[in-house]
């Protein structure tokens, strides 16, 4: 996700839940998912509303947080460059 690369993201989270079917149905793969849907869809606060719900029963720790952070700043980033001013 940090590095903005949706196809590769959703490839990633595919071959998690190819590798592990319990993947799926656990809490973290479902944050997965539902982080690279909003990123996808550029929906910042579908991922900020996913990542609360999680960390309110597993608190992230600082270096998730960072990494979690930047993809939030390149979600807006990439909102505002959507922007038609014309």
């Amino acid at each position: 996700l940090a590095t903005g690369d949706t196809v590769n993201v959703n490839l990633a989270v595919d071959k998690y839940r190819s590798q592990d079917p319990r993947f799926s149905g656990s809490r973290e793969g479902a944050l997965l998912g539902s982080l690279a849907e909003a990123f996808e869809e550029k929906n910042i606060d579908m991922f900020v509303e996913k990542l609360q719900d999680f960390d309110a029963i597993t608190p992230l720790d600082a270096w998730k947080t960072e990494f979690l952070v930047k993809v939030k700043e390149l979600m807006q980033t990439s909102a505002t460059d959507d922007l038609d001013l014309t």
